[in-house]
């Protein structure tokens, strides 16, 4: 039951807009309200009849952790082996390099870097 004499607009109330949108209607909603409600693109509202007015309110769903939901279907069958039953051997580089000593006579070249940027008790034999 449509109520035949709808309350009056308030001060706060603005009003939208029902058009055809291929076979349904579409509201289109002022981007003041929007961002009031925090509506966005594609938000998901519900929409009942409440004493003959149109009721909108957003869905809010709960999400799911999308880690949860993956540890959730894991089985017996489609683990991975554990790492300890994989035998795991540390990879040798070679051997160290020895490490220039902000002292050393290549370190203090003017083509190796800048002396000027280095602290002046170095640069003091």
């Amino acid at each position: 039951m449509v109520d035949a004499h709808p309350a009056p607009f308030s001060k706060r109330d603005i009003e939208g807009t029902i058009a055809q949108w291929g076979d349904t209607l579409a509201l289109r909603i002022p981007k003041a309200r929007t961002k009031q409600t925090g509506a966005k693109n594609d938000s998901t509202v519900s929409v009942s009849v409440e004493n003959g007015r149109m009721v909108i309110q957003p869905v809010h769903r709960q999400r799911k952790d999308p880690l949860q939901e993956l540890v959730t279907i894991i089985t017996l069958e489609n683990r991975q082996p554990a790492a300890r039953q994989v035998d795991i051997q540390p990879v040798r580089w070679g051997p160290t390099r020895p490490t220039l000593r902000p002292t050393h006579p290549l370190f203090l070249s003017p083509f190796f870097c800048r002396t000027s940027s280095l602290p002046q008790f170095l640069l003091t034999r």
